[in-house]
């Protein structure tokens, strides 16, 4: 199956708008009703954030996101399962340094 998503602004073809009240095309503002009230989606967290363990917080450290754990994190274990997409170093055009920060 292939899904197409299409974005589309509020105000994009506005114009071919069909008003059931006055029962005539015309843009946002009906002549009877008036203008139209917009109502935004809710923004939806991303899978990676949904799913972080309770013991897990994403924060804003030094302008970037970090990962923080609440509670120590005993050896061995294991956080996933991990779903990636799978990329070629050389596909890649940003440089990625992986920083590991760890307490004894």
């Amino acid at each position: 199956m292939v899904t197409k998503t299409v974005t589309m602004d509020f105000e994009d073809d506005v114009e071919d708008l069909w008003c059931e009240d006055c029962q005539h095309n015309h843009g946002l503002d009906c002549p009877k009703l008036g203008p139209a009230i917009r109502v935004e989606d809710r923004k939806v967290q991303t899978k990676a954030v949904a799913t972080l363990p309770d013991n897990l917080s994403i924060r804003m450290i030094g302008g970037s996101r970090q990962v923080i754990a609440s509670q120590p994190i005993a050896r061995r274990t294991q956080f996933g399962p991990l779903e990636a997409k799978i990329v070629h170093e050389e596909s890649v055009n940003v440089a990625v340094k992986y920083k590991v920060a760890y307490r004894l």
